[in-house]
């Protein structure tokens, strides 16, 4: 059983933003918690680089 209540959720929800902007510690702990669930920007842009040279290909490649 969850102990995230919808009043403690939509708590969060208001009040998060803030703390994050607020409290550089805290926004790095968060950030440390979900790195293994989202790619960073880093890899984010080396994903789209990829796809966007496969596209390039594609595109570059004569029709027959």
């Amino acid at each position: 059983m969850s102990t995230l209540t919808p009043e403690l959720r939509n708590q969060l929800r208001q009040e998060l933003p803030g703390w994050l902007r607020e409290d550089a510690e805290f926004r790095q702990w968060i950030l440390n918690i979900t790195r293994g669930e989202f790619a960073d920007r880093i890899e984010t842009e080396s994903r789209f680089d990829r796809l966007d040279r496969k596209i390039g290909a594609l595109v570059a490649r004569p029709i027959d």
